[in-house]
């Protein structure tokens, strides 16, 4: 853990939760597999044949789970104010990183009006995420296909990926990320993780890391399960060759 709490990009975190690189990782891999497992129950029968949109899926999963966990965590103080700050950036400097995180005992407790600012605080960051991870695992689908069809010209169907169907897909999983990951990862941490087995179990490290585990895999699975019926219905994931009917 030394060699991370160098770093300011986990030390703020680590300091308030010494089990977040346990979360990383629990994010990380068993998010990938619940986004596997999400994919394949919600497509069901066209699940090989949009198997170009799976793997989009996990590596949009991966990248932006991991991203809405670091800023949704919850850490000891608000960032420093400088002092050519506009209001409003001052404003949201002052507020929580979580909403719903607990303080040090000696220190302020945000008002409740910074703890709302603080639900606010990450959806810019959070829908530029989701919209880099979502256009960055699409394109990278989309040029698979592209080399797929040019090895082998006969080849028919696959995902149908153009420039203006990967932007839709950035913008609508962007705002996803921001509204719904943003709420579920605050309310996670900031309540059922620092509030409820923190103060449950606070000597017993193991089993606060398996409850944690299985609060997170819970949490993942319903994520991606509902990203995917999302880009569904909204019908922004579509086949080539009309071998599979309202992506």
């Amino acid at each position: 853990m030394k060699p991370f709490m160098k770093l300011k990009l986990f030390r703020d975190r680590l300091l308030a939760d010494n089990t977040f690189l346990n979360k990383v990782a629990i994010e990380v891999v068993i998010g990938g597999a619940m986004q596997l497992i999400a994919e394949y129950q919600n497509r069901g029968k066209a699940f090989v044949q949009e198997f170009d949109f799976v793997v989009a899926g996990i590596a949009t999963c991966v990248l932006a789970n991991f991203f809405t966990l670091y800023l949704a965590a919850p850490t000891l103080v608000p960032k420093a104010v400088g002092a050519s700050t506009n209001a409003v950036a001052k404003f949201f400097k002052t507020c929580p990183d979580n909403a719903f995180q607990t303080v040090l005992k000696g220190t302020p407790a945000p008002s409740i009006v910074q703890r709302c600012g603080g639900i606010f605080k990450p959806m810019p960051e959070l829908f530029f995420i989701g919209f880099v991870a979502a256009s960055g695992g699409y394109l990278y689908t989309a040029l698979n296909v592209a080399v797929r069809k040019f090895l082998n010209p006969k080849s028919e169907g696959g995902a149908d990926l153009d420039a203006l169907q990967i932007g839709k897909i950035g913008v609508a999983v962007g705002a996803y990320v921001a509204v719904s990951s943003n709420l579920r990862y605050q309310f996670m941490a900031g309540v059922l993780e620092q509030r409820v087995l923190d103060v449950a179990l606070a000597s017993k490290v193991s089993l606060r890391t398996a409850g944690s585990t299985v609060i997170r895999t819970s949490n993942t699975y319903l994520g991606s399960y509902l990203l995917v019926a999302y880009l569904r219905w909204l019908g922004v994931q579509k086949m080539a060759d009309g071998d599979a009917k309202g992506a």
